[in-house]
């Protein structure tokens, strides 16, 4: 038997989301925001922290923030408690 990992989409974003797992430090957590940043071609970390609502609420924001969000969430369950999972839906 699988584990999946099934994350929110696009209406779940706040402003402050991922706060607490961001400012960790976790090593892999760094590295997808990093390289969603350089993908993006924004600090993909600083919208998800100090955006505002209405900045969260435009989709060029929002998707990129959710999806790395989301990616560094399954990135930080697999290292914390050494999970292998089999699929991450986002």
């Amino acid at each position: 038997m699988g584990v999946a990992f099934l994350l929110s989409g696009q209406g779940a974003q706040k402003p402050g989301m991922g706060a607490a797992l961001i400012e960790q430090g976790a090593p892999e957590v760094a590295e997808t925001f990093a390289i969603a940043s350089e993908a993006f071609g924004f600090d993909v970390a600083d919208v998800c922290l100090n955006a505002s609502a209405e900045t969260l609420r435009d989709t060029a924001f929002a998707q990129p923030a959710m999806c790395t969000l989301s990616v560094a969430v399954a990135k930080a369950l697999e290292a914390a408690y050494a999970a292998d999972l089999d699929l991450v839906c986002i």
